[in-house]
């Protein structure tokens, strides 16, 4: 059962154009044979070239308003209605989710898979689309995907949407009738901080945790002389500051890139003065967790509980969407 809310913001557009069979001069289908063009749901193509060009989870985005396009009835959920709303979407995931309001088992045709449930959620249309609502899909992918994956979206949410809180996620995951994921949902949703700035920052704390490094403040202001510099965690046992560093500001998407990485190594040397140690990493070093563990160690920390190695084990190929 759902309830439907109509909401007033448009979801996250289509990062290129769809062309469909019926509105194109030109016989889609034979430019998909010759490669001009690329089938990303029945009837709906995009032109190949651009489609290359973005990114996994815009390519994902793109095959979930394609798939909106020809199903106008359908209720998208999960990483669906996550890349709809603006949340975090890991990688390419495989399919697009919708819910189902057939009795029976889930079902996957066509890189669609329709999901049979009985549990409640509120349902927004944005833009004419319909999508679970933000709570509800945290709540879903929680249960779901993979721990870190569950804190980063949480994460985003409770910054997405202000008047949203860890209570809030927790009541609803507490009010499904199934019990599958319940309590792998209460361990997201408790670590949940609207704080953390970025997707690396969320999947960061998860990494260190369960590396069992001490868990850092986040969001910590330190003085440097007449200076105040922001971390994105600190340990102030240790005077131990870290930067999880997605380098976007060094790709020439924001400003001067020579000039960023100058701005940088400037800040850091001036952080480096005033703490006792100092970290940098980035996605690479969460995919291979021991190089975290060698960074944190390296910067002054030491490990105070065991490894728990499932998690880690299991992190790389969540992050790339493909599990």
């Amino acid at each position: 059962m759902s309830t439907f809310i109509d909401a007033p913001p448009r979801p996250i557009p289509a990062p290129i154009p769809l062309l469909r069979q019926r509105s194109a001069a030109t016989r889609l289908d034979r430019a998909a044979q010759r490669g001009e063009v690329l089938r990303v749901s029945p009837g709906v193509y995009v032109e190949a070239g651009a489609y290359a060009r973005l990114t996994a989870w815009d390519r994902y985005l793109t095959r979930v308003h394609a798939a909106a396009a020809t199903r106008p009835d359908a209720v998208f959920g999960w990483e669906s209605a996550a890349a709809l709303l603006g949340l975090p979407v890991f990688g390419h995931p495989r399919e697009v989710h919708i819910l189902s309001t057939a009795i029976g088992t889930s079902r996957t045709a066509q890189g669609v898979r329709e999901h049979a449930t009985a549990d409640h959620r509120t349902v927004v249309r944005v833009g004419g689309i319909a999508v679970t609502a933000v709570a509800d899909t945290v709540v879903d992918l929680c249960r779901a995907r993979h721990n870190a994956i569950g804190v980063a979206v949480a994460d985003a949410a409770l910054r997405l949407e202000p008047g949203l809180d860890r209570g809030t996620l927790a009541a609803i995951n507490e009010a499904r009738l199934s019990s599958r994921g319940r309590r792998s949902a209460r361990w997201a949703i408790d670590r949940a901080d609207a704080r953390a700035e970025t997707v690396l920052e969320s999947v960061s704390r998860c990494t260190i945790e369960w590396l069992g490094f001490p868990l850092p403040e986040l969001q910590v202001e330190v003085h440097q002389g007449s200076r105040t510099r922001r971390l994105d965690v600190f340990w102030p046992e240790e005077r131990v500051g870290g930067e999880a560093d997605g380098l976007v500001k060094y790709d020439g998407s924001i400003g001067d890139p020579r000039q960023n990485l100058i701005d940088e190594k400037a800040r850091e040397d001036g952080l480096r003065r005033v703490l006792n140690g100092f970290a940098r990493w980035g996605w690479q070093d969460l995919r291979e967790p021991e190089r975290l563990a060698q960074i944190l160690r390296d910067a002054g920390l030491r490990q105070i509980r065991p490894v728990e190695s499932l998690p880690l084990a299991t992190l790389g190929p969540a992050l790339s969407g493909a599990a």
